[in-house]
């Protein structure tokens, strides 16, 4: 499948190349190779945008680009021929990682030696229109996460397994998940977890405002759209202190310094102590400030139009 993408690609560019005045690639990887060698050749302008595993490096999970040795020269390859790589949180470029023990380095800076002056920010937005707050009545102990998919892999990035552990030790939580369940039984979900399969963004808006909390847990992100989505809806962040994570949060909701049982079930015990209602409103206002989809667009269409 790969290698007849990449030739329908390669003849695709033959043709629309000349007339092309700027090349965009959204992600890293074998789909961008092409683009950003032809721009190159043909002296067009570029830029590629990178979303997080790009910038990964978790070998015990094989989870980044670089645990992969192709992939990892392909990135190479990309980068010294991309004239902007724009990532979605400055993070991605340097980052102080203590979340989790690994052996691997994080960012571009450690992986790749990218040049700091190709690189800029380039942070997501979201649509207020489609994610809101509808003021429902939502139970207390209500949590909600939404990693798409559950893999061997994702199981671990997007912390599933401490999630797992959490319902187990306190069965008060009623924690929904929404993703694909690929793990052919080898996983048990407590009986605290529903499931939801993967839904369309209008039913995920309205499971949002379902849920009093939102859990981002992950060992690796950029900058979440599923964090950002559900907090525009109300929901309270409870999130890792890993990449983008912390600044999306703010002073809206509650970090995780590292991934430890212990702690999390004393932040959880401790939610009490809080205005809930109060954060929520928080939540909701810190996204609709500072990550408006039309403020996003502009500084899309700025880098495309001035650099």
């Amino acid at each position: 499948m790969l290698p007849f993408c990449i030739m329908h690609q390669f003849f695709f560019l033959l043709i629309h190349i000349s007339s092309s005045k700027f090349v965009f690639c959204r992600f890293g990887g074998y789909h961008a190779l092409l683009p950003v060698l032809f721009s190159y050749v043909f002296r067009k302008r570029n830029a590629i945008l990178l979303g997080g595993v790009e910038c990964h490096c978790f070998p015990e999970i094989r989870y980044g680009f670089c645990t992969n040795i192709v992939l990892k020269k392909t990135m190479g390859i990309i980068q010294k021929y991309s004239q902007i790589i724009a990532v979605v949180h400055k993070s991605l470029y340097e980052t102080d990682y203590t979340y989790v023990p690994t052996k691997g380095k994080q960012g571009l800076k450690q992986i790749y030696n990218t040049d700091r002056n190709k690189v800029i920010e380039l942070k997501n937005g979201y649509d207020s229109n489609v994610y809101y707050n509808k003021k429902y009545s939502r139970d207390i102990w209500s949590f909600l996460t939404v990693p798409g998919r559950i893999d061997r892999q994702t199981y671990w990035v997007k912390g599933i397994d401490i999630l797992i552990e959490l319902c187990s030790c306190m069965p008060l939580i009623q924690l929904t998940i929404v993703g694909d369940v690929c793990l052919d039984g080898q996983i048990s979900f407590p009986g605290n977890i529903r499931i939801l399969p993967k839904i369309k963004s209008d039913e995920l808006a309205e499971v949002y405002n379902q849920h009093r909390f939102y859990f981002q847990l992950s060992m690796a992100e950029g900058f979440p759209n599923a964090l950002c989505e559900a907090m525009l809806c109300g929901c309270v962040p409870i999130g890792s202190d890993v990449f983008g994570i912390p600044e999306i949060i703010g002073d809206a909701g509650f970090l995780l310094r590292e991934k430890n049982i212990e702690e999390l079930i004393q932040l959880i015990k401790n939610l009490k102590n809080f205005d809930i209602n109060k954060l929520s409103e928080i939540a909701e206002q810190r996204i609709l400030k500072h990550f408006q989809l039309k403020e996003r667009n502009l500084r899309l269409l700025n880098l495309i139009n001035h650099n």
